[in-house]
C-alpha cells in the first residue's frame, strides 16, 4: 500500500494495516529559499503559480519562502521583502483574475480544515495575498478558494505555526535576521 497525506493518518495506516506491505510519504514543509534571480518576473510567475495550484494543497506546494532580512538581488535591482511581497501578489492576483480560469487552476478545498487555516491565516502576520472564494461555473457548489499569503519573521523556532507543520492552503513568506 502506498499512501501520500498526513502525519496522522500515514502512522495510523502503518499501526492498523499490519496486513499489508505499507510505505508513506507524510506531510512535509516545503521551502523556497530566495537568494537571487536575473530573471525577477519570471521568478514570480513561476513562484505564483507553484503557489496557487489546486488550491496550495498539494504535498509539493512550497509552503514556506525564505527571504534575507536584506532583500534579493535581481535583474531588475536589488528588490526587498516588501516589495517582493508586493509584485508576488501581483503575479498570484494576475494569474486568478478572471474567476472561470482561476477555478480550473485551484480546484476545489478538500476539507473544512483547508478553510479554517485559510480563515486564521491572517493571525500569523502581514497579508500579502488574502485567501477570497472564487465562482467556479462548471461546478457552482464546489468551495473554491485562493490559497493566502502571508508574511512573517523568521523565529523558525520547533513550534512555530508559521514554519512547523504542513498547511495546505496557506503560504508563509519569511525573512531571516541576516
Amino acid at each position: 500500500m502506498d499512501f501520500t497525506g498526513s502525519t496522522a493518518f500515514g502512522e495510523w495506516l502503518e499501526a492498523n494495516a499490519r496486513q499489508a506491505q505499507v510505505y508513506t510519504e507524510k506531510s512535509g514543509v516545503n521551502a523556497v529559499v530566495v537568494d537571487s534571480t536575473d530573471d525577477y518576473r519570471g521568478m514570480l510567475a513561476n513562484l505564483a503559480f507553484s503557489l496557487v495550484l489546486y488550491s496550495g494543497q498539494m504535498c509539493t506546494t512550497p509552503q514556506n519562502l525564505l527571504v534575507p532580512r536584506g532583500g534579493i538581488a535581481t535583474d531588475a535591482g536589488r528588490v526587498f521583502v516588501d516589495q517582493l511581497g508586493r509584485d508576488l501578489g501581483s503575479a498570484v492576483d494576475a494569474l486568478l483574475g478572471e474567476d472561470a480560469k482561476a477555478a480550473e487552476l485551484l480546484g476545489a478545498v478538500v476539507n473544512d480544515d483547508v478553510l479554517a487555516r485559510l480563515d486564521a491565516a491572517p493571525r500569523l502576520g502581514r497579508v500579502v495575498v488574502a485567501s477570497r472564494p472564487v465562482s467556479a461555473p462548471a461546478y457552482p457548489d464546489a468551495r473554491v478558494r485562493t490559497p493566502a499569503v502571508v508574511a512573517v519573521g523568521a523565529t523558525f523556532g520547533a513550534d512555530d505555526p508559521a514554519y512547523a507543520a504542513e498547511c495546505f492552503g496557506r503560504d508563509a513568506v519569511g525573512w531571516g535576521r541576516g
